[in-house]
Parts: structure tokens; C-alpha cells; sequence
């Protein structure tokens, strides 16, 4: 873009932005959205469970469902379980209350210590976490009571029994029908059952990546079936090379069925990358910029500022010099930077013919005197071209041992 274009292309970029916060932000602000979006802590619940409501939260969408409600909640209680398991009673004598009420991890009192913290560890639906809880209290009252010694799990008691908001690990939907595959190969073991472990989804497989089918056990485009488990018959597909179309019969170039473009199928070799930077026979590029192939395609970038039209990158690989750039040691160089350099050259050059005047006027009056100062004028002279033309710095040391070193050499 021309520079002098690019504050208007800004203001407009910037103005726009503006305009588009302000839609986003009313939208949001007259919907009925519930908690604002904040980071997701929600123990326990499955990766596709987290993607959605991440997702949600960054919109400001943070309610959940039922199931994941009662999960929450549980691992929370699980929280408070694993926090007061060193607990003991309070006051003077912690044996004979022990006596008395019995153990302290099976009272009243542990119940009401975790009641008291139960879902406040959760930074997402934890307003959901604690009506749940309200709604439910009776029935976890219940099972600490009796379901918890018998050995019943809090989550089989209150999630799938009592609330019916969840179902069984391999079931789905409101009955909690079996997933395609259940119990031991749900899905073949390639994907995942929509629905799984709640009372919602169609319980079709979703398919790992490579795989498709009504139980995924089929080979996706792009995927060729690599091994076959003997019992099961179900394959293992693996990825074609990238320079692949869709099908492949293993994962080298040569295995394609079809080169993608970009590609160029050798006999020897399989499907080979085109550099269509060289191979074209012409610049796919616009003008001003240049051509870097990639695999399968290419990029154009934009030339050096110095460059009005370039080989590659920097101002070294111009075809010429921009406006305001000269060309120099087949570099381009700004012309200004150029022009003061030269000038600053000139009257370092006067300088030294000032200074060798002045010593030789002084030579007519006081030959030793002049002497001193000629060499003076002459050491001063050396070094200040030796740092002027690129030296070891400008330091009297580093020129004095350059010098001595290129006489030893």
C-alpha cells in the first residue's frame, strides 16, 4: 500500500472496528445470556464438552447443561471430600467426641464443611452448580447417609438414578440406549457416540479424524487403510502424503493416486512440487514483489522499499532503484544519505588539507616543532579514515594492532 495512503487506510480499519465493537456489544447487552464469558473450570467433563462451552463463554453464553451440572457439582463435592479427609471435631477433646457422634469422616459435621464450599471452586456455572444442589439437597442428604456406606457412587446415586439428567458411560438419549458398538467397541473404538453419558445427542458415531461410516470403519479421503485388526476387521487408516488428491495407496509420494495441484506426478519419484516461481516461465507475482515457492504453491512478497521491481529480498536483489534511491556497490541506497555522506567526505578532506597547511607554515618558523606536530596530524589522519572506512572501532589499541598484524602478515 502507498504510504501516503496509510493513516486514511488506518482511520477507516480503526473506524470500522469501532463500529462493529459497538454492534456486538448492544447485541449482547439486550440478550437474556446469563454469567459473562470467563475462564472455563469444569472438572471431569469431556474435551467436547469444554470446545462448547469455551466457545460459549467467549460470547458470554456460560450455561450448561443438566449432566454437566451434576458433574460439575460432584467433582466439586469430590473437592471437598479430598479436602477435609485430615479433618477431625473441633475443641478440647477430639477422642471422646469421636466416642460420642462416631467418626468424624461419616458425620453431620464433614457434610456441612463441604456443603458450605460445594460448588464456589467452580468459575463457570457455579450459579447452576448451587441450584442444582438446592433442588437435589434431599436426595445427597440421603445417599451420605446410607448410599455412601453401602459404597454407591455420589454420581450413579444423583445423576443417573435420582435426577435421570445423565446415563450410564456407552448409553445415550432419554432411556439410555446402548451407543452403536456398546459395551466393548462403541463406535469401533474410532470414534465417539453423540450423546454418550447423557439423556440428549442421536447417539450416531462421530468419527475420529480419518475415518467415516455409520460405526467408522472406513478409510476417509486423504486416509488409506495402513493395517487391519484381525479380530475386528476394523482398519487403521493413516494420513496420504500431502502432495496426495483425496486417495493414496501409502504414505510417500509415489503411493498418490492423483497429484494435487502444484504437484507433478515422475514415474521415479511419485508426485513432486512445482516451483512455479522458476517452471512457469514468467513472475506469478504482481509487480513490485517477488516469488518464494512453497510446497504445493507459492508466496509473493512485497520488495524492499529501496527497489522499484527485485530478484528477492532486501535492497540488494532490486532490478532498479525506487525514486529517491541511487544505486551503490550494486546496493540501494537512500540518494539523501548518499548525497550527506559525500558532503561530510568533502569536508573531511578540507580538514586534512587545513591541518597540513597549518603544519607546514609552522615548519617555515620551527622545523622540530612541526615535525611533532606533522606527525600528530598524519597519526590523526590514519586513524580517522581507518574508523571512518569500517575499522575495528575507534579505538587507538585495535588500530595499532590491525596495523601490526597485516605488516606481520
Amino acid at each position: 500500500m502507498d504510504s501516503r495512503h496509510a493513516p486514511t487506510a488506518f482511520a477507516l480499519s480503526s473506524f470500522s472496528s469501532l463500529l462493529l465493537a459497538f454492534a456486538f456489544a448492544f447485541c449482547f447487552s439486550t440478550a437474556d445470556v446469563g454469567a459473562t464469558g470467563e475462564e472455563l473450570n469444569l472438572p471431569g467433563l469431556d474435551s467436547d464438552v469444554l470446545q462448547r462451552a469455551q466457545k460459549s463463554a467467549d460470547f458470554g453464553l456460560t450455561k450448561l447443561g443438566d449432566c454437566q451440572v451434576c458433574r460439575a457439582l460432584v467433582k466439586s463435592f469430590e473437592v471437598g471430600l479430598k479436602a477435609t479427609e485430615r479433618g477431625k471435631y473441633e475443641g478440647g477433646d477430639a477422642s471422646w467426641e469421636e466416642r460420642k457422634q462416631g467418626s468424624y469422616l461419616d458425620s453431620d459435621i464433614r457434610f456441612i464443611e463441604i456443603q458450605e464450599q460445594l460448588c464456589n471452586d467452580l468459575t463457570t456455572g457455579k450459579d447452576q452448580c448451587h441450584t442444582f444442589f438446592e433442588k437435589w439437597e434431599n436426595e445427597i442428604d440421603t445417599w451420605w447417609e446410607k448410599g455412601r456406606k453401602k459404597g454407591d457412587k455420589l454420581y450413579d446415586s444423583l445423576c443417573i438414578d435420582s435426577s435421570k439428567v445423565c446415563c450410564p458411560n456407552g448409553t445415550f438419549g432419554a432411556t439410555c440406549t446402548p451407543c452403536p458398538g456398546y459395551p466393548d467397541s462403541i463406535c469401533s473404538g474410532r470414534g465417539k457416540c453423540k450423546g454418550d453419558g447423557t439423556r440428549k445427542g442421536s447417539g450416531a458415531c462421530k468419527c475420529n479424524d480419518g475415518y467415516f461410516g455409520e460405526m467408522c470403519t472406513k478409510c476417509a479421503a486423504g486416509y488409506f487403510k495402513a493395517n487391519e485388526d484381525e479380530k475386528t476387521r476394523v482398519p487403521e487408516c493413516q494420513k496420504c502424503h500431502p502432495s496426495c488428491l483425496n486417495h493414496c495407496r501409502d504414505k510417500t509420494p509415489k503411493g498418490c493416486e492423483v497429484c494435487k495441484d502444484g504437484f507433478l506426478w515422475d514415474k521415479d519419484y511419485g508426485c513432486l512440487d512445482i516451483d512455479e516461481c522458476v517452471e512457469l516461465g514468467y513472475n506469478p507475482c504482481k509487480r513490485n514483489t517477488f516469488c518464494v515457492n512453497t510446497e504445493g504453491s507459492y508466496e509473493c512478497f512485497q520488495c524492499d522499499k529501496a527497489c522499484d521491481g527485485c530478484n528477492g529480498d532486501g535492497p540488494d536483489n532490486c532490478k532498479k532503484c525506487a525514486v529517491g534511491f541511487v544505486k551503490k556497490d550494486n546496493i540501494c541506497v537512500n540518494a539523501k544519505n548518499e548525497e550527506r555522506a559525500k558532503q561530510m567526505e568533502l569536508s573531511r578532506y578540507a580538514t586534512y588539507f587545513g591541518l597540513c597547511v597549518s603544519t607546514c607554515i609552522i615548519f617555515r618558523k620551527n622545523i622540530y616543532v612541526a615535525s611533532v606536530i606533522g606527525l600528530i596530524v598524519a597519526l590523526y589522519i590514519a586513524v580517522a579514515e581507518y574508523t571512518v572506512r569500517g575499522g575495528s572501532g575507534s579505538n587507538s589499541n585495535n588500530f595499532f594492532s590491525d596495523l601490526f598484524s597485516s605488516e606481520i602478515g
